[in-house]
């Protein structure tokens, strides 16, 4: 069919790339284009070059000065919908960080190993994530990450209808947001603490939430 002989053309030239004298993790990116590209005709074909990117990111050749990169290439899946190639980006950048003892970075993986997990329609592995998160940088006393991993709470509550976690955690989100800077609050937080008061009927506060996020996310000093 048209769609055969297209994937075919498509990897052939990926071959031709991974074959290339490349740092390794174009060689992983590429593997993992090959994936979604034979998926489509041939799960057979997609779980063995997923098994040819998963060997090269565990082979040792890939150093703790790429777990940016990496995490820009786990975001990259992740907006693309390949969830399993962002899962093993994630995997093997999380055990890059305890090598680096980075525990920043190990903070980051856990919020986007939240928002996967959600994605992957499993909300308890994602709370669970954001937990880890959550604890992670309060350790580190990093509020700006705190409060991402506070809003993904509540996100993660609100979808499945608990929805005084929800609020509860929104609020924490906002509180530490307006520490941080009382003129930029959460326009996060200000948007899911409006749609948790519209949804149990308190349409005043609800109002009022989302009128605050609208002046953040419009850069107008929020005075309330």
């Amino acid at each position: 069919s048209g769609v055969q002989a297209q994937s075919s053309v498509i990897l052939d030239s990926l071959q031709q790339v991974v074959q290339a004298d490349i740092p390794v993790h174009q060689k992983v990116d590429a593997y993992l284009q090959m994936a979604r590209v034979s998926g489509e005709v041939d799960t057979t074909q997609r779980q063995h070059y997923q098994q040819q990117a998963m060997e090269l990111l565990t082979s040792g050749q890939l150093d703790t000065e790429n777990l940016y990169r990496h995490l820009q290439f786990a975001q990259k899946w992740m907006k693309e919908g390949n969830y399993e190639a962002a899962i093993l980006y994630l995997s093997r950048v999380e055990q890059l960080c305890e090598q680096a003892n980075d525990q920043k970075r190990k903070g980051i993986v856990n919020l986007l190993m939240g928002r996967l997990n959600y994605h992957q329609l499993d909300t308890e592995a994602a709370i669970a994530s954001y937990f880890k998160g959550l604890e992670i940088f309060q350790n580190l006393q990093d509020v700006k990450g705190q409060i991402n991993a506070l809003n993904g709470l509540s996100s993660m509550y609100f979808s499945s209808s608990q929805y005084v976690k929800a609020m509860e955690y929104a609020t924490q989100a906002l509180e530490a947001s307006e520490v941080l800077d009382p003129a930029k609050p959460s326009a996060s937080a200000l948007s899911l603490l409006g749609i948790i008061h519209d949804v149990i009927g308190e349409s005043a506060q609800a109002l009022n939430y989302l009128l605050r996020a609208e002046k953040v996310y419009e850069g107008t000093p929020d005075i309330s």
